[in-house]
């Protein structure tokens, strides 16, 4: 998908909600502001769930200003980011 990093999907009261860590470099390069990182990954989510089946589809993004903390092996800590109210 343009401009994404690095993305982790999880589950938010009941819907399936995509953490994105936008590839700034490549956005500002492009001349693109907050503003149009948000659009941008607004359109990607968009184009993914024409793609794939209602049940997986995705319900809202959040954009991330950090980048995902990572093990010793650089994988992500997808626990840290799963709702702990679940």
């Amino acid at each position: 998908m343009p401009y994404v990093s690095k993305s982790v999907v999880i589950m938010e009261k009941e819907e399936l909600v995509a953490l994105i860590y936008p590839d700034y470099e490549l956005a500002y390069a492009n001349r693109l502001n907050d503003d149009d990182i948000e659009k941008a990954m607004e359109t990607n989510r968009v184009s993914l769930n024409q793609q794939i089946a209602k049940y997986e589809q995705i319900s809202r993004v959040k954009i991330r200003h950090h980048e995902f903390e990572k093990t010793a092996k650089k994988s992500i800590k997808r626990f840290l980011y799963q709702d702990k109210t679940a």
